[in-house]
């Protein structure tokens, strides 16, 4: 009987359910998809720490643009 069900692709798991695919083939689906979960967690990461460099560089480019005017300023009072 399990080999006829097999010949048309349908399976037993564990716990006598019929399935569609093979339980290893239901592993390695559900191993990918926690890897990709784990990949795009680390993708969204390491987006959130350019975004916050980007931030911190607009910050130091206002900084340093104040200070040159500060420069510009003192030294046309000398």
């Amino acid at each position: 009987m399990a080999e006829e069900l097999q010949k048309v692709h349908l399976y037993y798991d564990e716990i006598n359910k019929v399935r569609i695919l093979e339980t290893n083939v239901i592993k390695e689906t559900e191993d990918l998809r926690d890897t990709c979960k784990d990949y795009d967690t680390k993708i969204n990461d390491k987006t959130l720490i350019l975004e916050q460099l980007d931030s911190e560089y607009d910050a130091l480019q206002i900084l340093e643009a104040t200070q040159m005017e500060t420069i510009e300023y003192l030294t046309q009072l000398r």
